[in-house]
């Protein structure tokens, strides 16, 4: 139900046509909305400064994710790999471009516990999802540049920034 909750509130602040998401009581609004009937809202104020503290983290190699602008954002991004044999579809749940470099972002609710990012990226084999997410971008923007991906560890206030790597076979 967490991570639902986090994808939802996110999808919805990207969403909108203005920056809303640099808004502490537009940011509010939208948990309340997504949280209401829920009971997750007793949890209100730590999923606020949990989305918070994410929307700005320092990113690599310059800048938060409250600077990007509206028109060059993508939520939900929908793939198809028609080749794979068993037929893959998935969504990206954020491409995003800034200062010209095309970037992707998943949010991830897992409590890290002892675990560094890494070792959870292992674990539910996250990697492979990336590379996944790397190429189905590439894909949709040939010849762009790319950045590689970011992945929010929420709970945890960390990310992990990367260029995934292709898989064959």
């Amino acid at each position: 139900e967490v991570g639902v909750a986090f994808h939802s509130i996110f999808e919805r602040l990207f969403s909108a046509p203005t920056p809303i998401w640099r808004g502490s009581a537009a940011i509010l609004d939208t948990i309340r909305q997504e949280l209401r009937g829920s009971s997750l809202l007793v949890w209100e104020a730590d999923i606020y400064a949990l989305i918070d503290k994410t929307l700005q983290l320092p990113l690599p190699p310059g800048f938060t994710l409250r600077d990007i602008e509206p028109s060059q954002v993508l939520v939900e991004m929908e793939f198809l790999f028609p080749e794979v044999p068993h037929y893959l579809k998935g969504f990206i749940d954020l491409v995003f471009c800034m200062d010209g470099v095309y970037y992707f972002a998943d949010w991830k609710s897992n409590y890290l516990g002892n675990h560094s990012p890494e070792q959870i990226m292992d674990t539910y084999d996250y990697w492979l999802q990336a590379s996944l997410y790397g190429e189905a971008l590439r894909r949709y923007l040939p010849n762009q540049p790319y950045g590689g991906a970011f992945y929010f560890f929420l709970r945890e206030g960390k990310f992990l920034h990367f260029l995934p790597q292709a898989r064959h076979g």
